[in-house]
């Protein structure tokens, strides 16, 4: 507590995560840049800012895979406090770089993106009391003009998560660009399926033609998709996002036809 009222104590946090291994050095860091954040934030120049805006953001792509996955949560904790604060006018890139990660064709990053966006819209989207009602507000309506964009990214991905699985054939629909924070009218639907842990064979019931290969002939509750891992994770934090943006989102612009298909696949 009293290291991080240390006006540089930040920097000497940033030093010793990119320079130690050591799991509990890693945690007390973070955890002295999350006290200086809430407490120091304001004080703070705005060149210390930017600095340790960009530290956080590159420690997360970099290292991806050197930091286990409860430090890059955490990571991902601070960039989204600092956006609390910042975003959109001292933070203008803080949401294209979570789409910039989602839309990475390395699993990992994608997975962190997704990670991050989780974080971004369970604080964002409905913040907490810790913040005055007009930021909260403020917040709020920023999230909004985002939800669009959100729901085509994550239909794109449901989309090639079941396309991996063999069920489906590619839309070809096009995957988003990401947002500079304006808003949007992308429709994006997704419809649902029940995702299993790939320990089991897909599998159709009787009444169900073998040769079906649209998804819109399969019954819902008939097909146990087999899935890897990462494509596991990948799907239930899309599922778990959209059902964050459900709470406190407009459905007309969370929700349309592409969504329906891939969430209840009628």
């Amino acid at each position: 507590s009293n290291f991080s009222c240390v006006e540089t104590a930040w920097r000497d946090c940033i030093y010793f995560l990119e320079n130690s291994r050591n799991q509990y050095v890693s945690m007390f860091c973070l955890t002295t840049l999350e006290q200086v954040i809430q407490r120091r934030w304001f004080a703070m120049i705005a060149e210390d800012k930017n600095v340790l805006r960009k530290q956080l953001h590159e420690m997360l792509v970099q290292k991806n895979t050197t930091f286990p996955p409860f430090i890059r949560k955490k990571i991902m904790k601070l960039i989204v406090d600092i956006a609390k604060v910042d975003w959109p006018h001292f933070y203008p890139d803080f949401f294209p770089q979570i789409m910039h990660l989602i839309l990475e064709q390395d699993t990992e990053k994608k997975l962190d993106g997704l990670n991050m966006l989780l974080i971004a819209c369970e604080e964002l989207g409905s913040p907490r009391e810790d913040i005055s009602s007009s930021r909260t507000k403020e917040l709020k309506n920023l999230m909004s003009r985002q939800v669009s964009h959100i729901s085509l990214a994550l239909t794109n991905i449901l989309e090639s998560v079941l396309e991996s699985s063999g069920l489906v054939h590619s839309s070809n629909s096009p995957s988003p660009s990401p947002p500079s924070s304006g808003d949007s009218d992308d429709n994006n639907s997704i419809d649902g399926s029940p995702f299993s842990s790939g320990l089991s064979d897909s599998r159709v019931l009787p009444q169900q033609s073998s040769s079906s290969t649209s998804l819109s002939r399969i019954s819902p509750i008939s097909v146990a998709i087999k899935l890897d891992r990462q494509s596991l994770a990948t799907a239930s934090v899309c599922l778990t996002i959209f059902s964050q943006i459900f709470s406190w989102a407009e459905l007309q612009s969370a929700v349309n036809s592409r969504i329906i298909n891939v969430l209840f696949q009628s």
